[in-house]
């Protein structure tokens, strides 16, 4: 075979390749990323700590769907979190200092569900409520 074809051949190749790298890659940013970013607030209400939704403290039930991330904000306190199934974030426990952030990522492979997780507050030596105790849904 002559040297040109040769080179016409790997030439046709790369491109097919890089086409396919193309393709792919706006096949899997083509996909829209449905994860939400959920703002929670451990804070003191009415003289007792509770986990609300940030942006309305009436939500007590914070409801999320996998890959959804969830930023926990404590306000005047610092905290220690203690999830019962490790599943839902990937681990049991956290802290977080006052007036700081917390940040978690639902897991992918979560099942639906009702999570319960405790929220301890150092500042007064107790535990916050949500929906008593605090609680993720995971739909």
């Amino acid at each position: 075979m002559k040297r040109s074809h040769l080179k016409t051949i790997a030439l046709a190749a790369g491109l097919a390749v890089l086409m396919l790298m193309v393709v792919g890659v706006y096949r899997a940013s083509d996909t829209p990323n449905d994860s939400k970013d959920h703002q929670i607030s451990i804070m003191k209400i009415d003289g007792k700590w509770k986990v609300v939704d940030a942006n309305d403290h009436k939500i007590r039930k914070i409801k999320v769907k996998r890959k959804d991330k969830v930023v926990w904000t404590a306000m005047g306190t610092d905290a220690y979190f203690h999830f019962i199934d490790d599943k839902l974030i990937g681990q049991n426990d956290a802290k977080v200092r006052k007036d700081k952030q917390f940040k978690a990522t639902i897991a992918d492979s979560v099942a639906t569900g009702t999570y319960y997780y405790a929220v301890f507050c150092m500042a007064d030596s107790e535990f916050a409520t949500g929906d008593s105790p605090p609680v993720i849904i995971v739909e």
